[in-house]
């Protein structure tokens, strides 16, 4: 083929393919047909996507060594222990997962929980679960405008005096190797006092 028939041919090619993007770009295609957008699958993709919420789990990742104070009533001289704390993010850093292990008025005491920001629901979702009750407690939370502090609130059965009670749990991350955890509860009729503080410290 001489150089002159290659290049027209050459150009008559490229005028067929630029037609045909021409045609086929005017036919959109419609919902249901391949290559169309599917706004179900954008609404389920968006909402499972880590966002800066999740980030701001990132801080308590590692191992921690614990200090704790146990208050049992309201003027009570505290009870004391200190264990050991491993977390670490799961699920393509969508959750922290945490296992806790130390002592409560002498006898060992291991603790499991994990929590995760709710991209629907707009808040964090913490569940705990540990060997001193068969309840696993299901808290929901928010952060302030830092993301260093966080806040849950909680309800739970007290098997000694058989109330419901109601309780409220902050965490304050003070730095990257170290951050504080206090429980307050609130009885029926009773005003809210501080029954717990963790200071976690990275080991």
């Amino acid at each position: 083929m001489s150089s002159k028939k290659f290049i027209v041919s050459l150009v008559g090619l490229s005028f067929v393919m630029v037609s045909a993007s021409t045609v086929f770009s005017d036919d959109k295609a419609k919902p249901g047909q391949e290559g169309a957008p599917n706004p179900m699958m954008e609404a389920w993709g968006k909402n499972a996507a880590p966002g800066p919420f999740h980030a701001y789990l990132k801080p308590m990742v590692g191992s921690w060594k614990t200090t704790s104070k146990f208050w049992m009533a309201e003027g009570d001289v505290p009870a004391s222990s200190e264990g050991t704390s491993e977390r670490v993010l799961i699920l393509g850093g969508r959750y922290l997962q945490e296992h806790y292990s130390s002592t409560v008025l002498g006898a060992p005491f291991k603790g499991f929980g994990i929590v995760g920001y709710d991209n629907a629901k707009k808040a964090y979702i913490s569940t705990w679960m540990d060997t001193m009750s068969t309840t696993i407690l299901v808290d929901h939370g928010s952060c302030d405008a830092s993301g260093k502090v966080f806040t849950y609130l909680g309800e739970m059965d007290d098997p000694y005096t058989g109330t419901h009670k109601k309780y409220r749990t902050v965490l304050r991350v003070i730095n990257n190797d170290k951050h504080i955890l206090e429980m307050f509860e609130t009885a029926p009729g009773e005003n809210e006092r501080q029954s717990m503080e963790i200071i976690y410290t990275r080991s």
